[in-house]
């Protein structure tokens, strides 16, 4: 079995409880070698050169950008803090999370800390991109949101193409009802999401039993977190069997 890179992206706001909670998070921090976005509002991070390349609607992404505002996005960076509905946003093509008006400006150093330093409103979110360069998975997690808009236009969360066709919106984007994500899922796991991406429509992750799919095994697997610190799939187990167990690989044999 072939080394799956994933290429980890995290938003983080606060660290509270919540029903997925920051241990099941992917490994992130100075120890796992990521790079700090720094402190700023409707910025983003310079652009990304990935090692393989990641499928995202049937096109090969080789870079992208990390933008404070709660997008992922391949083209270019984007400043836009007002969430518009999918797809409906002309030609940008992103992964959100959490797209919002992020303001990480008066944070500095405490960032990771400010579970203990403050009472304010605060949302705690991940996206981790995997891909073998042939299928390509994302997954969003979240551990608590408790603020969903700071103008008129709660968070918008999906999936765009950036050709008005193509998208996919969570259910509750843009309304009141998005503040629940960490009591939602599409796996049955409150507050984790995961979908298949590298095709033309973006599909969640299947039913457990549905005939017709071949799976990747857990065991299978080992993970490159941030393409650079390698970590056994034994090491994530409790994390992420419960989903990686159930993810389809078109290529591979029933």
């Amino acid at each position: 079995m072939e080394m799956l890179p994933v290429v980890f992206l995290l938003f983080v706001s606060s660290t509270v409880f919540a029903n997925v909670q920051i241990s099941e998070f992917f490994p992130f921090g100075s120890g796992t070698k990521d790079t700090l976005l720094h402190p700023n509002d409707d910025g983003s991070s310079p652009v990304q050169n990935i090692s393989v390349v990641f499928e995202f609607f049937s096109e090969h992404r080789k870079q992208l950008f990390v933008n404070t505002n709660g997008l992922v996005s391949f083209k270019n960076s984007i400043s836009k803090f007002t969430p518009k509905p999918f797809p409906n946003i002309g030609a940008l093509v992103v992964l959100a999370p959490f797209w919002a008006d992020i303001d990480t400006s008066g944070c500095y150093s405490t960032c990771n800390i400010w579970y203990r330093e403050s009472m304010e409103p605060r949302n705690t979110f991940q996206a981790v991109l995997i891909t073998d360069s042939k299928s390509a998975f994302v997954i969003y997690n979240y551990n608590k949101i408790e603020w969903i808009a700071s103008s008129d236009i709660p968070a918008q969360v999906g999936f765009n193409m950036g050709d008005d066709i193509h998208f996919y919106s969570v259910e509750g984007s843009r309304t009141s009802q998005i503040i629940n994500l960490p009591n939602l899922s599409n796996v049955g796991y409150p507050g984790k999401f995961v979908f298949r991406v590298d095709l033309r429509d973006i599909r969640p992750a299947p039913t457990p039993g549905d005939p017709g799919q071949c799976f990747l095994k857990a065991a299978d697997i080992v993970f490159v977190v941030d393409m650079s610190l390698s970590i056994d799939i034994h090491s994530l187990k409790d994390l992420m069997s419960d989903v990686i167990s159930e993810l389809p690989i078109n290529d591979m044999e029933c």
